[in-house]
């Protein structure tokens, strides 16, 4: 994934060896030692998935600059009553995509209710949704079916922390 591939050039950039690596990750050494040989110094950039509080507890400071979006939830009753509720069943916070899987989830379950399992109809029905407050927020949909009104941050890491990215960053 690239996401191992920033840990892998990350590692190279802070001094690991080509063995070193290639015993912790079994990547063919020939494909490390290109890495390392590039050396090329750009930003690392990564999908929203990795704002992940178990990605800076394994990599530490090898994330140090990362810049990536994420969905911003925000808070809600409801997302705060799911983020309890996770907890409390989980014993972890929920992962970067845990909120939009359910109230995905959720809206597809009531458009099938709705149209009684009429697939076109359920589609014709999620056109329709205003104001649906779920974990994520408020969702409504536009005549294609797009999601408007959501909000992305673009994030980097700085000392280990995910913060909000600007150029003076």
């Amino acid at each position: 994934t690239s996401e191992r591939q920033f840990i892998m050039y990350e590692a190279l950039r802070k001094g690991m060896s080509v063995e070193e690596l290639y015993e912790k990750t079994r990547i063919h050494r020939y494909f490390i030692k290109q890495m390392k040989e590039l050396g090329i110094n750009l930003p690392i950039l990564a999908g929203e998935g990795f704002k992940d509080q178990t990605i800076l507890d394994n990599v530490k400071d090898l994330a140090e600059g990362v810049i990536f979006t994420a969905f911003v939830d925000p808070k809600t009753p409801e997302g705060e009553k799911f983020n309890a509720l996770y907890k409390e069943k989980h014993a972890t916070d929920p992962g970067p995509f845990a909120t939009t899987f359910y109230d995905n989830t959720e809206l597809a379950l009531s458009a099938l209710i709705e149209s009684k399992g009429d697939v076109e109809k359920a589609k014709a029905w999620l056109y329709t949704v205003k104001d649906w407050k779920g974990a994520t927020g408020t969702t409504n949909f536009d005549a294609n079916g797009d999601v408007v009104g959501k909000s992305y941050t673009i994030y980097t890491v700085k000392n280990s922390q995910f913060v909000p990215f600007s150029p003076e960053n």
